[in-house]
């Protein structure tokens, strides 16, 4: 059991507290942050690929040397028309 003094365990993905407000967070349209909170994951964050698992990773790094060479192309058919 708790003693009364000590906060209860959550769950690591579970946050501390239930309040969050905007000055809490770094919202970029505070009409969605309620829809945010209920959702549970907060503002936008960053992708970070490193974290993810390998297939993801691979994916994730094709996609942007696909983009890249697609820019790439459209540029030089754009120049040299």
């Amino acid at each position: 059991m708790n003693d009364n003094n000590q906060e209860p365990k959550v769950h690591e993905t579970q946050p501390s507290t239930s309040e969050v407000t905007l000055e809490d967070t770094n919202v970029i349209n505070a009409e969605l942050l309620p829809i945010q909170i209920i959702e549970g994951g907060g503002p936008p964050k960053k992708v970070d690929l490193n974290t993810l698992p390998k297939p993801l990773k691979v994916f994730g790094y094709f996609l942007i040397v696909i983009s890249l060479l697609m820019l790439v192309l459209v540029l030089v058919v754009t120049f040299f028309r």
